[in-house]
């Protein structure tokens, strides 16, 4: 569409038209919660608005200049031409010949147009891949009828396959569609595929193939490697094959009784560098990452940099491939009623930027296990192809052709860790989760205690985790009835357990029995035998959403009293009286066997009931958010039914705290909102380290004050790991990389290995083709948001144009940008002040805003200064003399400003350490820190903080702090400026208890009851004062009185810069400052004559001399020499 229409004027008919389409447009492909980034020239694609909003800002404010491209509103951005308009090739904006040569390999360098020869192909492409090669380029080339520039014949064909794959079509129905298309358009559909079959068989030359292996039916053996020809397993001596009365050994047909589908490694991570965009997105982590100590990325974690200190010879190659593993169990089949498990093994590559790496074109299926059980231990048996991949791609690599730098290189990859659910983290570590050691990460310090009527374990010994001196180690009435006195368990090294297991072997196989066990553990994994695994400082990860889901189904069922779900029952109660703790809980008899359960503070009433699920009942969220979850709630009786992990997921972390809000007790509300919160802000994707930490702390203390409230029964495993999902992510980065259900979403019901194959095909280098249809999808429940702007080809007058799409706009630093580029040839900012040179108007405010941003600045403040006291007397006359600069500061306000200056640089120094520090070794915060604070001053006050002589002076100052009974209510507003005020309504100086009463005194007389007792006393004290005198301000007024004598040097309620001898020490320090600064202006006054004459006395030298012009300026101004004459004022 034209879009010339943007630069017209704003009233006319043409300019309301096409706005009226962006809307339409930008509201379909690029809303967000109903709204759109508005790109206005105040907004700059930074705010979010209504439609309502984004019609007023563009019609009267305007589109950003250049703004011609709709890459923030979903359009994907195209190549312009000198004139502005979209170059097309003779087939449209499909790149045909590129997939083709991406697929194979081949350089496609632009500009050779003629065929390739023979000679001309690479001498590893053997003549079959040749001979494909050829015929597709010419089917990528050959349009889809005479005529036709928008479809080749390959692009359509994939096309249709694409719809096939997001519509779940069944291979019936669309071999029916080609049946209708061919009968419909013959001319166009001649030699095409006439069925899904052939359309099939067309993919596999672009896409990648995958092996069958055979495998026995009872997970013993695996026919693969040294075991390939045999014909039974030595196990189980189960045979190989399907038997059947006329095949009793299953010879003739040879179908396996179960089949591994494994999907070679090394092609796949070979296909990543075949396209230039990727091979060059490969290496992001290495180039392009933001390095400002906050962890966006595995590559910011401790985990990834330990790995890269180990191995230096694996991490100098940017483009060694980083994997991180998923398993998960799913049902193949749409009918959930059959019970089937399938266990899909998801590789993820971390190499890649966050907004490409765990999407699902780059998700790599590597093997998909048979059910229809669980693997379970036995999936060492299954995974053995993928460790004998991994193992080469260590050790020796793969030679690999880089597109984007047009060069061969020796590919390696490595596994950074696992991530799977809690069975799952069994199967593939070898530990067993069941049982009193169920926790893994506690391993044998796990603290356990068997319920006697309720049946199972619970896991209650959180207050290990909190600090030593913490008020509930002590507490034995509302814990377990014991002390604390133990410290936090420490996660086990890699090469702690190869020490353990190193002589420790079993069998694999359903049928074996009495394998032995080793405290807990069931087997050692087979990850074990990568070279580098023991080095992994995190080698198996819980599924944050997984975690999510039970706790808060536990939460859930007890609250609302729901039958099978409840924590809260007759078993756990008889638990507590056993355990000798909570003896308001315990059952009381009623005769006849029966029992009466008091109600607990966590009980719900029926109405509380109600109005929870009511809550949940008429929520509405997006589209694409989250299911509808209104139809799992029941509100007679109130329960909750059917609801999935992700489901729960949005209940724990935005829900829960809000259809807890009418319910329940403060105190029981407070921990469970805390609890949610923490998932919350775990699952940011942009988490700093001290954050993580201070997370870690926060969980302990929320599960302790949950364990106050809750039955022991409540406390199953699953609620006790929340304490250690705060460390895997100090370790490892963001959730969203730690989330098993990335795997799992991308091979849902219905999922097969062809399924796969053909969706990677169809993914590959289809961006462009496939992003309408996936936006206007209705089947895609998945929002398709704008790409990031630093991913788009926008050019440079575009980029600076666009701001940085995050939302509403919030308060964000001061720095008084407009001052500090104010032109030199201006005037001084005028600032009036009262006779101790203290601001009271005037531009004061702007005066005070410039201090804070130099008080802020390493560059003119260093934070490296143990106390203002110490700081250097040249680096605060250079801050007073760039305020100098721009402000009318006279002598009389040097002294505030300087003062004002050592405020404004502690109370920064004060936000910097509520924000940024944490009691952790340095290296963990030392880049996470304000950008106006120099990196070398960082260093040296983090130093600072962490030695004993800071920490007794940050102890005294609160304490401190804490005796501090009255607060000011004025807000911004200084004692000086109020003092103006009431000086200015009353004709005359107030009283320092006048002063008190305004400061301490809210408008509608509301105050606190140490401020009215104390204004009480002042009030009887001035019954005494001589009649007919004044309450002047004196050592000995009435204030002094009430409040005690002043500190040395202070006169309190005065402000900043007033000293006792400005006040009442003889003559008024404040008359010789007002006769000080009359001087100086008649000084600056004749100094000012002096140059004005001196250049009048130069300009006529050159003239010549004039002796009518000299004796008419003779006299109206002084000689030359009378002037010379006139000596300034010193002071």
């Amino acid at each position: 569409m034209d879009r010339s229409w943007m630069s017209k004027s704003r009233v006319t008919t043409e300019y309301q038209n096409g706005l009226h389409y962006f809307l339409d447009y930008a509201f379909h492909n690029a809303s967000m919660h109903d709204k759109i980034l508005c790109p206005c020239k105040r907004c700059r694609i930074r705010i979010l608005v209504s439609r309502d909003d984004a019609f007023e800002h563009l019609t009267v404010d305007g589109f950003i200049p250049g703004y011609n491209q709709w890459i923030a509103h979903g359009e994907l951005p195209s190549r312009l031409s000198s004139s502005g308009e979209n170059q097309h090739n003779s087939l449209g904006d499909d790149d045909m010949r590129g997939l083709v040569h991406d697929a194979f390999g081949v350089p496609n360098e632009e500009g050779h147009t003629e065929e390739y020869t023979g000679a001309q192909m690479d001498v590893d492409y053997a003549n079959g891949q040749a001979k494909e090669f050829y015929k597709l380029i010419d089917n990528s080339q050959q349009p889809l009828y005479e005529g036709c520039d928008k479809f080749s014949k390959l692009s359509f064909i994939i096309r249709l396959l694409h719809l096939k794959c997001i519509g779940s079509l069944n291979n019936k129905v669309f071999d029916m569609l080609l049946e209708l298309l061919r009968e419909a358009f013959p001319d166009a559909m001649v030699g095409l595929p006439k069925s899904y079959y052939e359309a099939e068989k067309l993919m596999k030359e672009l896409g990648l193939g995958y092996e069958k292996i055979d495998a026995c039916p009872n997970d013993c053996t695996l026919y693969w490697g040294e075991n390939e020809r045999k014909t039974s397993c030595d196990t189980c001596h189960q045979l190989r094959w399907r038997t059947s009365d006329k095949d009793p050994t299953g010879e003739k047909r040879k179908i396996a009784q179960k089949v591994l589908w494994y999907f070679p490694l090394k092609p796949r991570l070979q296909r990543l560098f075949m396209s230039t965009k990727t091979a060059s997105h490969m290496r992001w982590h290495a180039e392009n990452r933001t390095k400002d100590g906050c962890m966006r990325h595995p590559a910011d974690s401790p985990a990834w940099n330990t790995f890269d200190r180990l191995h230096p010879n694996f991490a100098r190659e940017s483009r060694n491939v980083r994997l991180g593993l998923a398993a998960d169990g799913i049902n193949p089949f749409k009918n959930m009623s059959v019970s089937h498990n399938t266990w899909p093994v998801i590789l993820f590559p971390y190499n890649l930027p966050p907004w490409m790496c765990m999407k699902e074109p780059y998700l790599m299926l590597s093997l998909l296990i048979p059910g229809p059980l669980a693997p379970g231990n036995n999936i060492d048996i299954y995974l053995q192809p993928l460790i004998a991949d991994l193992k080469d791609l260590w050790e020796v690599g793969i030679e690999t052709y880089d597109a984007s730098k047009k060069q061969n290189f020796q590919l390696r990859a490595s596994l950074l860790w696992t991530i799977s659910d809690f069975p799952g983290y069994a199967y593939l570590s070898g530990w067993s989760t069941q049982g009193e050691f169920a926790c893994p990460v506690c391993n044998k310090e796990t603290h356990s205690l068997r319920l006697k009527h309720g049946g199972k374990y619970c896991y209650m010994g959180n207050r290990r985790f909190l600090p030593k001196d913490h008020e509930f180690r002590k507490n034995k009435r509302h814990f377990d009835g014991t002390f604390e006195y133990r410290q936090a368990p420490q996660q086990q090294s890699g090469n702690m357990v190869m020490d353990e297991l190193k002589d420790f072997t079993i069998k694999f196989g359903k049928p074996v029995k009495g394998n032995q066990k080793l405290f807990g553990w069931k087997k050692k994994s087979i990850f074990f035998e990568l070279p580098y695994w023991k080095d992994n400082v995190v080698r198996h990860n819980l599924d944050v959403m997984h975690t999510e889901k039970n706790v808060c189904e536990s939460i859930c069922g007890t609250l609302l009293d729901l039958d099978g779900k409840s924590k809260d029952n007759y078993k756990s109660r008889q638990d507590m009286e056993q355990m000798g703790i909570r003896p308001e809980l315990h059952p009381i008899p009623k005769g006849s066997g029966k029992f009466y359960l008091p109600t607990a503070a966590f009980t719900m009433s029926r109405t509380e009931k109600t109005t929870f699920c009511q809550v949940l009942k008429n929520l509405k969220v997006p589209d694409g958010y989250a299911s509808n979850i209104a139809r799992c709630v029941q509100l007679k009786p109130p329960k909750l039914l059917g609801l999935k992990s992700h489901d729960y997921h949005v209940m724990m972390q935005q829900l829960l705290p809000i259809a807890l809000r009418n319910t329940l007790s403060k105190t029981v509300r407070s921990p469970l909102i805390k609890l949610s919160q923490y998932f919350r802000e775990l699952c940011s994707k942009v988490i700093c380290p001290a954050d993580v930490i201070r997370l870690e702390k926060d969980i302990a203390v929320v599960l302790c004050q949950l364990e106050k409230l809750f039955p022991p029964s409540f406390f199953d495993v699953m609620v006790h790991l929340t304490v250690h999902l705060a460390t895997e992510v100090r370790l490892c980065g963001p959730v969203h990389y730690l989330m098993a259900s990335k795997g799992r979403r991308s091979t849902s019901e219905g999922f097969t290995s062809r399924t796969a194959v053909g969706r990677r095909t169809c993914n590959m280098n289809m961006h462009q083709q496939a992003s309408n249809t996936v936006r206007h999808s209705d089947h895609s429940h998945e929002r398709v948001l704008p790409l990031p702007i630093g991913d788009m080809s926008v050019g440079t007058e575009q980029e600076q144009e666009i701001g940085d799409a995050s939302g509403a706009k919030t308060r964000g630093p001061t720095y008084m940008t407009n001052i500090w580029g104010r032109p030199q040839n201006l005037p001084l900012i005028s600032v009036e002040y009262n006779e101790f040179g203290q601001p009271i108007g005037g531009d004061h405010s702007k005066l005070t805003h410039f201090l804070s941003s130099i008080a802020r600045s390493g560059m003119h403040c260093p934070l490296n200064v143990k106390n203002w006291h110490d700081m250097p007397k040249e680096k605060k006359d250079e801050m007073l003399e760039v305020v100098k600069l721009r402000f009318d500061v006279p002598i009389i306000a040097e002294n505030w400003v300087l003062t004002s200056f050592g405020t404004k640089w502690r109370n920064w120094k004060h936000y910097l350490k509520t924000r940024y520090w944490a009691d952790v070794p340095i290296e963990y915060i030392i880049h996470d820190r304000d950008d106006r604070v120099l990196e070398e001053q960082w260093i040296q006050l983090l130093s600072y903080w962490k030695t004993e002589d800071s920490k007794k002076t940050s102890k005294r100052n609160k304490n401190a702090r804490a005796k501090k009974l009255m607060n000011q209510r004025t807000g911004k507003t200084s004692f000086a400026r109020v003092k103006a005020k009431l000086t200015k309504e009353h004709g005359k100086c107030p009283s320092r208890v006048q002063l008190f009463s305004s400061c301490y005194v809210s408008q509608n007389g509301n105050s606190s009851t140490d401020v009215s007792s104390k204004l009480t006393e002042m009030t009887e004290c001035s019954y005494q004062l001589p009649e007919g005198s004044d309450d002047a301000i004196s050592p000995n007024d009435v204030f002094a009185q009430v409040m005690g004598k002043d500190k040395p040097g202070h006169v309190r309620k005065m402000g900043k810069g007033v000293c006792p001898s400005d006040i009442w020490n003889g003559t008024s320090k404040s008359t010789s400052n007002r006769l000080l600064m009359e001087y100086k202006e008649k000084n600056a006054r004749l100094e000012a004559m002096l140059e004005t004459q001196q250049r009048i006395c130069a300009s006529q030298v050159h003239k010549g001399p004039d002796v009518r012009n000299v004796s008419e300026s003779s006299s109206l101004n002084p000689t030359s020499t009378e002037v010379d004459q006139v000596t300034p004022i010193e002071y």
